[in-house]
């Protein structure tokens, strides 16, 4: 019986040594595998880290461009505003204008303006209300005309309507 007891633990010491490399194998397999996981997780994270990077800076441009956006919108609007104050004060110096200019036909029908040319030239460059009105001028033909005398010391306001000289008894 020696003989085959002896063999068989010879085929269980084998039988042991192939299971011991197995496991050694698996273990092996084992710690390899959670290596490999920890290095997948970690990447994962160092992607996850750079992407919200990423998106707080792209964030903060984003916030940054609004910012200059509503900045020049206001500008924008700021400068239209202006623009329509001049588009309206051109629109009243050319109703003006025209007004003055259909006065001197008026009052001239010749190339002579009587004087009134001058008294017309400084109601454009200073304000109407400091003017001294005189009905009591009459002209080369003898007609009676209004006069006007203007401050020269005040300064013009475009918001005043003007007062222009006119024939007695014509008002404009």
């Amino acid at each position: 019986m020696d003989a085959s007891s002896n063999i068989s633990e010879k085929d269980h010491n084998l039988v042991d040594v192939n299971n011991n490399k197995d496991q050694i194998k698996k273990r092996k397999r084992l710690m390899s595998n959670r290596e490999s996981a920890r290095r997948s997780r970690l990447k994962k994270l160092n992607q996850l880290n750079s992407l919200l990077a990423e998106m707080k800076k792209l964030k903060e441009e984003n916030d940054q461009m609004l910012l200059t956006m509503s900045l020049s919108n206001q500008l924008y609007l700021d400068m239209e505003a202006q623009n329509s104050v001049l588009r309206a004060q051109i629109a009243e110096l050319n109703y003006r204008l025209q007004s003055l200019e259909e006065i001197i036909n008026v009052v001239s029908p010749s190339s002579s303006c009587y004087g009134v040319c001058d008294t017309i030239n400084n109601h454009l460059l200073f304000d109407h209300h400091n003017v001294n009105y005189n009905d009591n001028v009459i002209n080369n033909n003898g007609e009676n005309y209004f006069s006007m005398n203007v401050d020269l010391a005040t300064p013009f306001y475009m918001n005043h309507q003007p007062t222009i000289a006119a024939p007695a008894g014509r008002f404009i």
